[in-house]
C-alpha cells in the first residue's frame, strides 16, 4: 500500500464496482460495458455527472471557454467525450487501531449508484492489480491504447496536449471527490459504447450484495 496524504489513509489493492445484480454477472464473466465520456457529463442525477468532463484535450485554433467565458485562446482544441471509459470506486484504507483498515462508502455514494429502487444491487471487489494486468493483455490483443488511473481532484483551469489525453481524463472538479473513482479509458471514438473482454475474473473478485441505499457500507481489513 502506498499513502495517499493523511499519514494512517492508503492506497489499497481494492476496487469497487457497485451495479444492478442483472449486470454483476457479465462483468465477472469480464465483459466490460464502456460508455463513452460523454455519458457521464450527461447524468442528470445530481452529483454524479460533471458538465465539464472532458472539456480540454485535440480541431484548429479556438479558444477555451469556462463557465460560458472565453478565458484563453488556444491552438488545437477539441473534446474526447466519445473515447469509453468504465469506472469503479478505488478504496482508501484509513489505520484505525493495531493492523487494522477500514473504509466506509458514503449513504450519498450509495443513493447515487442504487437509483433504482426496483433492483437488486451488488458490490464486487475486484484485486485491481491483477485486473488491470488482465485489461492491459486484453488492450494490447486487440491493438488497442488505454490508460487507467485513479481520477484526480481539482477545481485548477488546465490545458492539456493531446500526449496528455489521460490527465484531462482522469481528473474531475473537487466536488466529487468522495466519489473516489478510478477509470480506465480506451482511445477509440465509439458512437454510444465499447465492450472490452478480459476473460473470466471469478477468481479475482467477489460479489456482495446490498440492500439498502441508507445504510453505510464498510470495508474492514485485517494485517496477519
Amino acid at each position: 500500500m502506498s499513502v495517499i496524504s493523511d499519514p494512517n489513509t492508503f492506497e489499497s489493492n481494492i476496487l469497487i464496482k457497485i451495479t444492478k445484480k442483472k449486470y454483476a454477472a457479465d462483468i465477472q464473466a469480464g465483459k466490460l460495458y464502456m460508455n463513452k465520456l460523454g455519458y457521464f457529463r450527461k447524468l442528470e442525477q445530481d452529483g454524479v455527472g460533471d458538465d465539464q468532463e472532458g472539456l480540454m484535450g485535440a480541431a484548429q485554433n479556438g479558444k477555451m471557454i469556462w463557465n460560458g467565458e472565453v478565458v484563453a485562446e488556444i491552438l488545437d482544441i477539441k473534446t474526447y467525450l466519445d473515447f469509453p471509459v468504465f469506472c469503479a470506486l478505488s478504496v482508501p484504507l484509513t489505520k484505525v487501531g493495531d493492523n487494522k483498515y477500514e473504509f466506509v462508502i458514503p449513504k450519498k455514494l450509495l443513493k447515487e449508484f442504487m437509483y433504482d429502487k426496483s433492483a437488486e444491487y451488488v458490490l464486487i471487489a475486484i484485486d485491481k492489480s491483477e485486473f488491470i494486468k488482465r485489461i492491459d493483455k486484453a488492450l494490447s490483443n486487440q491493438e488497442l491504447c488505454g490508460h487507467s488511473g485513479n481520477v484526480s481532484y481539482t477545481d485548477e483551469i488546465s490545458f492539456f496536449p493531446k500526449k496528455d489525453i489521460d490527465k484531462m481524463i482522469l481528473r474531475k472538479r473537487t466536488k466529487f471527490a468522495y466519489q473516489y473513482e478510478w477509470r480506465v479509458f480506451v482511445e477509440c471514438h465509439v458512437d454510444d459504447h465499447f465492450e472490452l473482454n478480459i476473460g473470466d475474473i471469478t477468481d479475482i473478485s467477489q460479489q456482495i450484495p446490498i440492500q439498502d441505499s441508507d445504510q453505510k457500507v464498510k470495508i474492514e481489513v485485517f494485517e496477519a
